[in-house]
Order: structure tokens, then C-alpha cells, then sequence
């Protein structure tokens, strides 16, 4: 049983770091690698025109531009770029348009008005939930392409909230984790917890936890428990305008069965808490602690995935 917390706290401890790194979006890191192409060909102190991307909304038109002029300059501070309110001072019939859709020729016009050597400019293509953001950069003298690819990433809450589709009061109902506590069960002792939780709901939820306890400190009759324990949860302040995060309190209540060399007996525990939890996406991470009868109190961590 001592091996199985051990394992039970390795897999959570893994959780805890890696789940989070798969998380991150990757449509930040599609910018950020088409920024460090980029910059692979340009020259130093080179001057580059971004142009905005022909995108579904204006706000993703306007994120991918900032968000790679800035990755840009965080390669090379050499480099010195342009961008469209730069353009649209000398050209006024470029502005503005929810498509972004302007000529070739007339984007290397403007480009080549600024000083600019290259132009930057491209398109973001959706299917379905996945997207493609194609990056094209041109010659302004020759007119010809010094740099084209494509770059894939996956849909996420914040390209749905980017592009206007973001459904989140319709979005994650259902959470399903591991969690890791430690029990004060006396005066005397603490003992270690882990277990499977479940929960649905958004900003009210209810949830079933099942934690296994070792009791090391029973001596010969080593005591383990098992708990089922219902969970009625209730969000504030929502973290991240998610409505399944943040702080929150949550009661519990269910049974106990402790067994014992010769004998099992089972007992009701009841307990009120609180904690916040962290939302990447589909992924949380939850500090807590709970006040419980007939036992102390305990504290605990939970991380798992959302769907």
C-alpha cells in the first residue's frame, strides 16, 4: 500500500508539470516560430513592413500582427518594423477592412514608400477546428518571394474568443482528475490521501471523490481507509472568464470504510472547504483544504483535464 501512495504522488506530481506544458497555445507558438523564420532572413538593422493578415475577424487581424511584430523585434532588436498605421498614413485607400484583402502590388508600393527592404503579410485559413496561418515574405525591390510557409495549429479558447466564436458558458462542463491530500485525522498524526475525482457543472457543480488512505501509524494493524464522498461546489470571482474556475466552496459528504486485520467497519464523514482552481484551457489545477468530521481537517492538490 506504501508503494501505491508513492505512485499515486508521482503520476499527480507528473500532471502538475507536464499537462500544464501541453497546454500552452499553440497558436502563440505558430507566431513565434514564423518570427524566428523571419528574422533567419533578414539582414541586420533590415527594415520590415508587416501588413495585416487576412483573417475572419479584426481582432485576430490585429493580435497576429502585434503579436509577431513583437516576436520579431524579440529575435532581433536590429530589426526595424513598420506596420499598417505606418502604411495607412501614406496610403489612405489602404484602410481598414474587416478581410484585410489588399493587392500584392499595392501593399509592395506602400512598403517601398516607407524604406521598407521586405513586406510581411499572409492569411489565416480555418477548417473546422484546426487553422493554417500562411506567412509570405516579399522583395520590395525585385517583388519576389524571399520567404513562404505555412504553420498548423489547433483551436483553442483563445482563438475562439480571437475570432468571435468563443462559446464559453457552453464550454467545459465536465472535469475528471487525480488529487493528492494529506489528512489530519488526530491530535497526533497526519496521513497521506490520493484518489479520483469527478465533477460537472460550471458555476455550480457536483462531484464524486474516491480517496484511498494509508495509516502508517497503526502499527501491525496498518488501517486503510476508502471514502466515497459526493461534492456539491459553488464558483466566485471566476478565473480567467471561465465560469468553472477560480475560488470556490464546496461541501461533502459521504461514507467511510476503514478495514482493519480482522474486521472492516464503515462510518459517514462530512466537511465544508475551499480553494481555486487554475484553468489552461482544458486543463485545471486546484489547491484546497477542508474542514471534515469526525476528522480534523486535511489539505490537498488536484490537476486533471476538463471536457
Amino acid at each position: 500500500m506504501n508503494k501505491m501512495i508513492q505512485y499515486g504522488f508521482s503520476v499527480l506530481f507528473f500532471m502538475m508539470i507536464i499537462v500544464p506544458s501541453y497546454a500552452k497555445d499553440n497558436m502563440d507558438k505558430a507566431i513565434s516560430d514564423a518570427a524566428k523564420d523571419i528574422t533567419g532572413n533578414c539582414k541586420e538593422e533590415m527594415i520590415v513592413a508587416i501588413d495585416d493578415f487576412e483573417t475572419p475577424s479584426k481582432k485576430m487581424t490585429m493580435y497576429i500582427r502585434e503579436e509577431l511584430a513583437d516576436s520579431i523585434f524579440a529575435e532581433d532588436s536590429s530589426v526595424q518594423i513598420v506596420t499598417r498605421e505606418h502604411m495607412d498614413k501614406i496610403e489612405k485607400e489602404l484602410r481598414f477592412q474587416n478581410s484585410g484583402v489588399v493587392s500584392e502590388k499595392t501593399m509592395i508600393s506602400v512598403a517601398d514608400r516607407l524604406g521598407a527592404q521586405v513586406i510581411i503579410f499572409g492569411k489565416l485559413e480555418v477548417y473546422d477546428k484546426s487553422y493554417s496561418l500562411r506567412v509570405k515574405m516579399i522583395d520590395v525591390k525585385t517583388g519576389s518571394y524571399v520567404f513562404r510557409k505555412t504553420y498548423d495549429f489547433n483551436e483553442s479558447e483563445k482563438v475562439k474568443k480571437l475570432l468571435g466564436t468563443s462559446q464559453i458558458k457552453r464550454g467545459y462542463t465536465t472535469s475528471v482528475g487525480l488529487f493528492a491530500e494529506v489528512d489530519k485525522d488526530s491530535l497526533d498524526y497526519f496521513l497521506p490521501e490520493i484518489g479520483l475525482r469527478i465533477d460537472y457543472g460550471q458555476e455550480v457543480s457536483i462531484g464524486l471523490m474516491i480517496p484511498v488512505v494509508y495509516d502508517f501509524n497503526e502499527g501491525k494493524n496498518e488501517l486503510q481507509k476508502a471514502k466515497i464522498l459526493g461534492t456539491l461546489r459553488c464558483y466566485f470571482f471566476p478565473f480567467n472568464v471561465d465560469p468553472s474556475s477560480g475560488l470556490y466552496a464546496e461541501v461533502q459528504w459521504g461514507i467511510t470504510l476503514s478495514f482493519t486485520t480482522p474486521q472492516m467497519w464503515a462510518g459517514s464523514e462530512t466537511g465544508v472547504g475551499a480553494g481555486f482552481r487554475f484553468t489552461v484551457e482544458s486543463v485545471y489545477i486546484e489547491p484546497y483544504v477542508c474542514y471534515v468530521y469526525p476528522s480534523l481537517y486535511y489539505f490537498g492538490i488536484s490537476a486533471g483535464m476538463r471536457y
